[in-house]
């Protein structure tokens, strides 16, 4: 400790003399001549005495241990300049957006400490987690430092699974699919649950007390169900839970499911493949009946996107039992994906319109340069020969 009541001491002690000297604040002391630009001024002696700063953190792993999502979690850097220079913080940079961190102040004289304050947002997290802070200073040997802090989520509420994955259901048959709440607050419970989606159904159907490593706990279950007869197509839906813990009243499901029926679509979702920039493309869907028997196609839409220039057709085969859907345009001058929806129009109940979600991605040739290269029809013609002088060879090209 008397080495950093000293090290302050001396930095009052330069600063005095700067601000005495009017170098501190680039001011000329009363009666003094401004030096010209042929003799720079000469550095005093307290300029000599300015030093290196030196950032030395006291613990560069910070376990905040076990905390629910729902809490947010306050923590603070400790940290000291070691050297004999003003340590400055220039910025302090988390890793994720989940965390807020603040300095105290930005400058720290020689032996001084000080601390950056963080809070660490767990929401949406689950299982062990590991954050970043790096604090940039003007510490010439180490300019930027980094800290790590780790924690364990535990939810206030888990939910499983996450997503109802109902994958592919006949519409004859339909499906029922179930998922669990399960928290240690004592009286927890579901008390409602619906979904967005009217070809499904959801409702609570049990709530119980359990013992899981000997702790207690309370887990309700809820129902979802798709119903026989819905109409097909892909479809994506949210399953909205209500509970009576006020820190996790509204609890959100995603759920997921490909309702089939007689036409059958394959590729599903259809893929449109690898496309070159600015090339022309060609891609089919067939949809083929289950049982054999026809199914009369009214036509075909392009549901989205409505700006590519995309063009739709669909053909059948004499039976109406094979449709074969023709996707086609010149794919954009950009890399990336693209994505849509084409609608087939059916007479067959049930399936009046079964949605086809299409996606492609787009890639630029080796060299970045998409545009189209010339047509066989069109081949480039040699330039003609040049002869050589008589009394020089023939120079390679």
């Amino acid at each position: 400790m008397a080495f950093g009541w000293t090290a302050r001491k001396t930095g009052w002690c330069i600063a005095a003399v700067l601000c005495t000297s009017g170098l501190a604040s680039g001011q000329l002391a009363p009666g003094a001549e401004e030096p010209s630009e042929a003799q720079p001024t000469q550095p005093t002696e307290s300029t000599v005495l300015v030093g290196k700063p030196a950032l030395k953190i006291v613990k560069s792993e910070i376990d905040l241990g076990n905390i629910l999502d729902v809490d947010k979690k306050k923590f603070t850097i400790e940290f000291t300049n070691a050297g004999d220079g003003v340590l400055v913080i220039n910025r302090v940079q988390p890793s994720c957006g989940c965390t807020a961190v603040k300095p105290s102040k930005t400058e720290y004289m020689p032996g001084e400490s000080g601390v950056v304050e963080g809070e660490y947002d767990p929401r949406g997290k689950e299982g062990p987690q590991a954050k970043t802070i790096t604090l940039f200073t003007n510490d010439p040997e180490t300019p930027s430092a980094v800290v790590t802090f780790k924690s364990m989520v535990e939810p206030l509420v888990k939910i499983e699974p996450k997503v109802l994955n109902f994958g592919k259901v006949d519409k004859t048959l339909g499906k029922s699919m179930f998922v669990t709440f399960t928290s240690a607050v004592p009286g927890f419970e579901a008390t409602m649950a619906t979904v967005s989606d009217d070809r499904f159904q959801s409702s609570v159907v049990k709530s119980e007390e359990l013992e899981l490593s000997g702790k207690k706990f309370r887990r309700s279950t809820v129902e979802v169900k798709l119903a026989p007869g819905a109409n097909v197509g892909r479809g994506t839906s949210t399953v909205a839970v209500r509970t009576n813990e006020p820190r996790a009243d509204l609890l959100n499901v995603q759920v997921v499911a490909e309702i089939t029926g007689e036409l059958e679509v394959k590729p599903s979702p259809a893929t449109l493949g690898n496309l070159p920039a600015g090339q022309p493309f060609e891609s089919k869907i067939t949809l083929r009946s289950k049982s054999g028997k026809p199914v009369k196609v009214k036509g075909v839409e392009l549901r989205r996107p409505n700006n590519l220039g995309l063009e739709t057709s669909i053909q059948s085969n004499e039976y109406n039992s094979i449709h074969t859907v023709t996707i086609k345009g010149v794919a954009p001058q950009r890399s990336g994906a693209m994505q849509g929806e084409i609608a087939v129009l059916t007479e067959e109940p049930g399936e009046e319109e079964i949605k086809i979600p299409f996606y492609g991605f787009i890639r630029l040739s080796p060299a970045g340069n998409s545009q189209a290269q010339p047509p066989a029809s069109r081949p480039i013609q040699p330039a003609a020969p040049v002869q050589p002088a008589p009394s020089q060879p023939a120079q390679p090209k």
